[in-house]
């Protein structure tokens, strides 16, 4: 996409274009007004010198891979962005509910399923289903197919998968920190099963309650749950301990969310 056609893009943008104002009131306080933000961001001229403002922030926060400052609205900009305006627990928690609360989804996974880019702003708007992990990356405004903010030892970005969830909770803790056990707000994630165990796919899920006695109210995107008419819908969770043992799941939260 060229350069042109990216700005105009994020000039429809809302989601978008909140999260730029919001990095540009950072870095430059006061240089617009913020209640005009969304009716002046169409201006190519002004969103370009904005997008420029946060890339050369983001050469000098992240130098190992923030690429050139162009105001070219491209991947590498967006994780740049995203890491100055990543979602708090509230925030990302009203989406995966309005994500709930919304029509019914059907779960898909693969290349037919819908997966969410940065700062999706509604789940699912084609209809076309999706997945555990797809559900994951839109509550967190994470671009499904990775960033250039979240590499492996071979510098090859991860895509949010529950491999990659699981594995960074368990070893780095890059963007997830494991915790002792559930508590309100986090997630629970375990990776897929080996072919030599079995088989079997891992599951993203949010953890919303924990109650007397250890019962776990919590949401994701079920393929089981599909079958009953919604994939994404608030229901119990106690069931993830018993994956302790048997799948490795794990407990875990954003590193952001403290």
């Amino acid at each position: 996409m060229s350069k042109i056609r990216a700005l105009r893009a994020l000039s429809r943008h809302d989601r978008k274009l909140e999260k730029l104002g919001q990095a540009v009131e950072l870095f430059a306080p006061g240089r617009f007004d913020p209640e005009a933000w969304l009716v002046m961001a169409p201006q190519l001229d002004e969103l370009g010198a904005a997008v420029e403002l946060v890339q050369r922030r983001g050469l000098d926060d992240f130098p190992s891979w923030a690429k050139a400052a162009d105001s070219w609205p491209a991947d590498n900009f967006y994780a740049v962005l995203w890491q100055y305006t990543r979602p708090g627990q509230d925030e990302a928690i009203a989406k995966w509910l309005e994500a709930a609360n919304g029509d019914p989804t059907v779960y898909t996974i693969g290349r037919r399923s819908w997966s969410p880019g940065w700062f999706a702003p509604t789940w699912d708007p084609y209809g076309k289903g999706g997945d555990c992990t797809g559900f994951g990356a839109f509550g967190l405004d994470r671009e499904k197919n990775g960033g250039d903010d979240w590499q492996n030892a071979k510098v090859q970005d991860l895509w949010f998968h529950t491999d990659s969830v699981w594995t960074d909770a368990t070893g780095p803790q890059v963007m997830f920190r494991k915790l002792d056990g559930p508590e309100p707000g986090c997630l629970g994630v375990y990776p897929d099963r080996p072919k030599s165990e079995g088989g079997g796919q891992g599951h993203f899920v949010v953890i919303l309650e924990v109650n007397a006695g250890g019962k776990l109210v919590g949401i994701d995107c079920s393929s089981r749950q599909s079958k009953k008419g919604d994939a994404i819908r608030v229901r119990d969770m106690t069931w993830t301990r018993r994956k302790i043992d048997s799948r490795r799941l794990v407990y875990c939260k954003p590193v952001w969310w403290g």
